[in-house]
C-alpha cells in the first residue's frame, strides 16, 4: 500500500485497524461524492458515543475547546427523535455487547430532565432488545443541575464529572460559579452519580497545582484528571503554556501526588506512571487504543455526534475549528459513504515524519501523552512545548530512586470518600 502524505503527515496504523485503508490522496470535496460504497459497517467498532446535545453553553470558559455559544432566547438542542435513531443505528450495526453513551455540550444540563428521562428509556429498552447493555455518562460544569435532573439520573446511574480548576478565586478567574458547581457536586455524590473532576491548566492556574490537590482533597475528591489547555476554540490565540512552565506542572504533579500518598491522585499521570515502570512491549504499547496512546480510537471505537446529526471522530474533532477537516458524514443520512469515512479518518490519524524519526524510540514515550490529533493541527505550539517538557520530565523521574516511582506507580485511584469519612459535607 503506498504511504500518502498529507500535509506533511502520514496515515497511521490505526487507520489499518479502523479498516480505513486508503491508497491514494483524495480531498474532502472529492471524498464526499464517493457514494458508491454506502452503509453503516464503518461504525461496526463503535463502544462508545458522544452526544454533543447543544453546542451552546451557559458560561464562557476562555479557553474552551469547544467553541461554545451563549443562550440566547432559543438556541438548538438534540432532538428525541434523532437520539432514537442514533440507538437504532448503534444496536443494528454495532458488533460491541457494550456502548457507553456520554452526555456532552455546550452545556448538557440545558437539556430537560423529562428528555434525559425519555432518552434513557430508548436506550435502554433498544439496546436491551438488541442483546446489548448500555452506561450513561455526562460531563457537566452542574451550575443548571435541578432535583428533577437528579431523580433521572439517579435511576438510570448516569455517572456525571465536572471541571474544577483549583481553589475558588482560581477557578472564578476562568469558569465562574465555583459556589454552585460545588454545592451541586455534593448532592450527585448525596446520590451515588458523581464520577469525577477534571482541571484544566492554563495560566490561572499552572503554579498552584499544591493548591488545586488541597481542594480536592478538602472536598473529598480523591482522584481527578489533568488536562493542559491548547490554544483552540475559545482560547484561540491565547498564549500557550512554556515549556518550562509546562515541565513545572509535570515535576509538580508528581511531587504533590506522592506527598498525599495516594490521598489524592491524577489518574492520567498514575497511567502514565504505570508505563514508565511497566516498559510494555512495542506491540502491547501500540494496541491500545486511547487518548494518551500513540494512537487514540477516535472515529474508531467513539464518535461524537452533533444535535445537527454531523458524525466527528470526536468532540475536539467537531469542534476547536475542525469542523470543516474531519465531519466524517451525518446520521440523518439514509447511509453513511464508507470511501469518505475511512479518507477523512486517514486523515485524521495521519502521523508526521517526526513521529517516525524521534517518537516511536523516544525514552520518554511512555510518559508522553502523545499529543491530540484535533488540537495539534490548530495548535501547533503546545505540542512542541509539551514534548520538551516531557523529555525533561522523564529524566526527572529517573533522577528518583526506581522504588520511589514504583511507590507511586503502585497507587489505586478512587473516586471520593463517602460523607461518614468526612469528605464532601454540606
Amino acid at each position: 500500500m503506498q504511504l500518502v502524505t498529507i500535509q506533511g503527515r502520514k496515515p497511521s496504523p490505526a487507520s489499518s485497524l479502523a479498516g480505513c485503508e486508503s491508497e491514494s490522496e483524495t480531498s474532502q470535496s472529492e471524498a464526499q461524492h464517493l457514494g458508491e460504497n454506502l452503509g453503516w459497517s464503518v461504525l461496526r467498532n463503535l463502544s462508545e458515543i458522544h452526544i454533543e446535545l447543544t453546542s451552546t453553553c451557559n458560561l464562557s470558559c476562555s479557553y474552551c475547546y469547544a467553541e461554545a455559544d451563549r443562550p440566547g432566547r432559543a438556541f438548538p438542542l438534540f432532538s428525541l427523535e434523532l437520539f432514537e435513531r442514533v440507538i437504532q443505528i448503534l444496536a443494528t450495526h454495532s458488533k460491541k455487547s457494550h456502548v457507553e453513551l456520554i452526555f456532552h455540550g455546550g452545556e448538557p444540563l440545558l437539556q430537560s430532565a423529562a428528555w434525559y428521562g425519555d432518552a434513557c428509556r430508548l436506550a435502554t429498552e433498544i439496546l436491551g432488545a438488541a442483546n446489548k447493555t448500555c452506561a450513561f455518562g455526562m460531563q457537566s460544569n452542574l451550575t443548571l443541575l435541578r432535583d428533577e435532573h437528579i431523580d433521572v439520573f439517579a435511576r438510570y446511574n448516569v455517572r456525571i464529572g465536572t471541571s474544577i480548576d483549583g481553589p475558588q478565586e482560581v477557578h472564578d478567574a476562568v469558569r465562574g460559579k465555583f459556589h454552585a458547581t460545588v454545592h451541586n457536586l455534593r448532592r450527585l455524590v448525596e446520590a451515588e452519580i458523581f464520577s469525577g473532576a477534571i482541571s484544566v491548566i492554563h495560566h490561572h492556574n499552572w503554579e498552584k497545582i499544591p493548591e488545586i490537590y488541597a481542594t480536592f482533597h478538602e472536598l473529598g475528591i480523591r482522584s481527578f484528571h489533568l488536562n493542559i489547555a491548547s490554544a483552540v476554540g475559545l482560547g484561540e490565540g491565547a498564549t500557550p503554556l512554556s515549556e518550562d512552565q509546562i515541565y513545572r506542572v509535570l515535576c509538580d504533579d508528581f511531587d504533590t501526588m506522592r506527598t498525599y500518598d495516594g490521598e489524592v491522585v491524577d489518574t492520567r499521570l498514575l497511567a502514565k506512571l504505570k508505563r514508565h515502570v511497566e516498559n510494555p512491549t512495542t506491540q502491547g504499547f501500540l494496541s491500545k487504543l486511547s487518548c494518551d496512546s500513540p494512537f487514540c480510537h477516535a472515529g474508531i471505537n467513539m464518535v461524537v455526534i452533533k444535535h445537527t446529526g454531523e458524525v466527528f471522530p470526536c468532540g475536539c474533532a467537531g469542534s476547536s475549528g475542525n469542523i470543516k477537516n474531519f465531519l466524517l458524514g451525518n446520521i440523518r443520512d439514509e447511509a453513511l459513504s464508507t470511501d469518505f469515512y475511512k479518507t477523512q479518518l486517514v486523515q485524521f490519524h495521519a502521523k508526521s515524519d517526526k513521529y517516525e524519526t524521534e517518537c516511536r524510540t523516544c525514552p520518554a514515550r511512555f510518559v508522553c501523552e502523545h499529543g491530540c490529533p484535533a488540537f495539534d493541527i490548530n495548535d501547533p505550539i503546545t505540542p512542541e512545548h509539551h514534548c520538551g517538557a516531557t523529555k525533561r520530565f522523564q529524566k526527572y523521574l529517573d533522577s528518583y530512586p526506581r522504588e520511589v516511582v514504583q511507590r507511586v506507580a503502585s497507587f489505586v485511584p478512587y473516586s471520593l470518600m463517602s460523607a461518614e469519612q468526612g469528605g464532601l459535607e454540606a
